[in-house]
């Protein structure tokens, strides 16, 4: 391309600024790993509506380009991955500036703050996304610690039958007397005998705990799953392995199946049977959601199949309507 014209239109932005700098001698990876791992959430995000507002004004004004081609500006929601994938449809965008438009119509991104762009280049190392993972372990430790800090009022845990109680604090709680000066009291003759699991146990003078396990029989179950108020037990499923057989079994149809919403209330089903047809899809069943117990939708809602071959067309979004997610 061209060299930069010095009346080239200034933006600051110190995201743009580092991609426009490191496009042509970085990798997709390391440019997306390093604005993901540098910047801030909001940062990448605003370079992101930014770079897409200069992309539709240099689409609008060339007669060659299209608005149309552009690719769609999503909003995504606030989890761990949303820096992650605003970086990378950052460098799709550029990647896609970069092929259509020239560097001479390309604004200059710019930055007043030198400490807010990378001191390193993108495929380096990978410095900053271990510094946030280590920060995030950090704060993860932290608020483990204070939630086990602020718990003083611990009531014993109850597990299977047996109640585990906490060992008491030892400053709180008077030392027993020696042995020398307590009297063992007589062992009974069944504790002593041979092959006592509990013979050791008495002779040491320790607590045996002793633990049970109620196992309901078959009877009892069958009494509670007949009582009035609660659904019977689920009778067993019946399934079949016997190849020899002289009866045919008609293999289940493999289709696909979405749940496609947010379509005009007036909307049938017939109407989405034939434009899905139309785009090529191959066994399309459409059925229109009912609302249930007096709600009423302000959208329509359907349920789609189609077969299998038409996998591809079925997830591809220029089929669909726009606006539709």
């Amino acid at each position: 391309m061209a060299d930069m014209s010095t009346s080239a239109e200034l933006i600051v932005n110190e995201v743009l600024c580092y991609l426009q700098n490191n496009f042509k001698n970085s990798t997709t990876n390391g440019l997306q790993t390093v604005i993901s791992g540098f910047y801030t959430c909001d940062e990448v995000s605003n370079a992101k509506v930014c770079l897409y507002d200069v992309m539709k004004s240099l689409f609008t004004a060339r007669d060659d380009l299209l608005v149309d081609d552009l690719p769609r500006l999503s909003t995504r929601r606030n989890t761990e991955n949303k820096r992650r994938l605003d970086a990378s449809d950052i460098v799709e965008f550029y990647t896609l500036l970069d092929a259509k438009v020239s560097k001479i119509d390309l604004p200059r991104f710019v930055t007043f703050d030198l400490g807010r762009i990378p001191p390193f280049v993108p495929d380096a190392t990978d410095f900053c996304t271990l510094a946030t993972n280590v920060q995030m372990l950090q704060d993860q430790v932290s608020d483990v610690m204070r939630r086990l800090s602020s718990l003083t009022d611990l009531k014993p845990p109850v597990s299977g039958g047996n109640v585990v109680m906490p060992i008491p604090n030892s400053s709180l709680v008077p030392a027993p007397p020696a042995q020398d000066d307590v009297e063992s009291p007589p062992l009974p003759r069944d504790a002593c005998q041979s092959g006592s699991k509990t013979e050791e146990a008495r002779q040491c003078n320790d607590w045996v705990q002793v633990t049970g396990r109620y196992r309901p029989n078959k009877s009892s179950v069958a009494q509670a799953s007949a009582r009035p108020g609660r659904p019977a037990a689920p009778s067993p499923r019946l399934t079949g392995s016997r190849s020899d057989a002289p009866l045919k079994v008609v293999p289940r149809r493999q289709v696909l199946a979405a749940f496609v919403g947010r379509l005009d209330l007036e909307t049938t089903d017939k109407e989405l049977c034939k434009h899905l047809s139309e785009q090529g899809m191959k066994g399309v069943f459409c059925r229109k959601l009912v609302a249930k117990d007096g709600t009423k939708f302000k959208t329509s809602a359907f349920y789609v199949t189609c077969a299998v071959e038409s996998r591809e067309l079925f997830y591809d979004e220029k089929c669909w309507p726009a606006g539709l997610n």
